[in-house]
């Protein structure tokens, strides 16, 4: 079979996933090295990059996403999880990207730059747990 047709062959939500995860796991990590750590960016293959880039992205994705399935009103079905797994890598992207905007234009070094993340996704994280403060009240008075 033709990759082309196999191409043709993808639907748009699944394309919608995949993109998403790129720009949720993959990119940051990318950009991480690229900024960074240009020899290693050039000197490793495909594999071992994309491998290394969501490495470095995916425990504040999985921290989002804990955060995000913990917050009781949000039902547990498969689509409820797609949901929160896209909300997760999209909240990740802007703690990401925020970041990393600031330490390039500000010419920071990767110290820094792990310091505004910590900071950006404590702010994230705090700004979560009222959600759950309220979701849990409301069990306990029903």
């Amino acid at each position: 079979m033709d990759i082309f047709e196999q191409i043709k062959k993808v639907e748009a939500y699944d394309l919608i996933k995949l993109l998403m995860g790129f720009v949720g796991v993959v990119s940051p990590g990318l950009l991480i090295l690229f900024l960074f750590k240009r020899d290693l960016f050039i000197s490793l293959d495909l594999m071992k990059l994309v491998l290394l880039s969501a490495s470095l992205s995916l425990p504040i994705v999985l921290l989002n996403y804990f955060l995000l399935s913990i917050i009781p009103s949000v039902k547990k079905s498969i689509y409820e999880t797609t949901a929160n797994l896209f909300t997760a890598s999209l909240i990740s992207a802007m703690v990401f990207y925020g970041a990393l905007v600031v330490t390039y234009f500000l010419g920071l070094k990767l110290q820094c730059l792990m310091w505004m993340l910590i900071t950006f996704q404590a702010l994230v994280s705090l700004s979560m747990i009222p959600e759950i403060i309220v979701e849990m009240r409301k069990k306990k008075t029903q």
